[in-house]
């Protein structure tokens, strides 16, 4: 996310709010536990160039940066999902401040990144390997920016994913398993 703030901003305050996309109150510890790991660095521009022009960035990495126990700590489609909703409503509130938002644009992958990424996230569903699952078809729709992915695994269900990368993230719009 990079946030061009057309004024003042709160940083501390937008910190936390990134932040607090991976935390989750825990109401019988009375305290914030992480609902996934990620990694959070920060990064702020000034340019004094005629023209008084300063950026704030954000980078995070999530579950992807760590690996198949990471993905599988996820907690799959629905953390995804609602991780990218939280980002959505961060936005919402960052333009009605009156700050240009810019956070991370569709991704264009490869067959195999589209593969990789579609085995990570079946991985990261239902309890099968990476190494196991045996690709089968790999798709692109153009039109909604969506890949899809088709796996078989050892026991030979086939798997079914469908998901979007914005930026370094994966969202999991959708995903089946038939059973032999």
């Amino acid at each position: 996310m990079v946030i061009v703030p057309n004024g003042p901003i709160d940083v501390d305050w937008l910190g936390e709010q990134i932040e607090s996309l991976h935390l989750e109150y825990d109401e019988e510890s009375a305290r914030n536990l992480q609902r996934y790991p990620y990694d959070l660095t920060q990064t702020r521009r000034h340019f004094s160039w005629g023209a008084d022009s300063q950026t704030v960035q954000f980078l995070i990495e999530t579950a992807a940066t760590f690996g198949r126990d990471g993905l599988i700590a996820a907690g799959g489609a629905g953390a995804t999902l609602l991780l990218e909703q939280g980002w959505q409503k961060l936005y919402d509130q960052l333009k009605a401040r009156g700050h240009d938002v810019r956070y991370g644009r569709i991704a264009t992958l490869s067959d195999d990144e589209a593969e990789s990424r579609g085995r990570w996230l079946i991985v990261s569903e239902y309890a099968v390997e990476y190494d196991e699952l045996m690709p089968r078809a790999v798709g692109r729709n153009k039109a909604d920016q969506t890949y899809s992915l088709t796996a078989s695994g050892p026991d030979g269900a086939v798997y079914n994913v469908v998901f979007q990368v914005r930026g370094t993230s994966a969202t999991l719009l959708e995903c089946k398993k038939e059973l032999p």
